[in-house]
């Protein structure tokens, strides 16, 4: 079994001591929030660097446009080793 970790928008970029502190309790895997592309590219790579898998969302809601949201997830996400991204719809 594999625990995952999500980081949103508002969560710092790890260090690579908690990256590493993640892995000692099991965590292999960080799902990042791209929504916004502020953070999520560092985080990204933070994770990646110390040896998680990473993978992306897009939080998206009904009652808006998606598609600026689906691109600048897709952007953040461009060239990093993300091999999954999810669409994270919970409105």
């Amino acid at each position: 079994m594999s625990l995952c970790v999500d980081m949103s928008n508002y969560t710092p970029v790890p260090t690579s001591l908690q990256v590493q502190c993640l892995l000692r309790q099991g965590y292999t895997r960080a799902i990042i929030g791209a929504s916004y592309g502020t953070v999520a590219r560092k985080q990204i790579q933070a994770c990646a660097a110390g040896g998680m898998e990473v993978e992306g969302y897009a939080w998206v809601a009904f009652s808006n446009d998606w598609r600026p949201v689906v691109d600048r997830a897709v952007n953040a996400c461009r060239n990093t080793g993300v091999k999954r991204l999810w669409a994270d719809c919970e409105e």
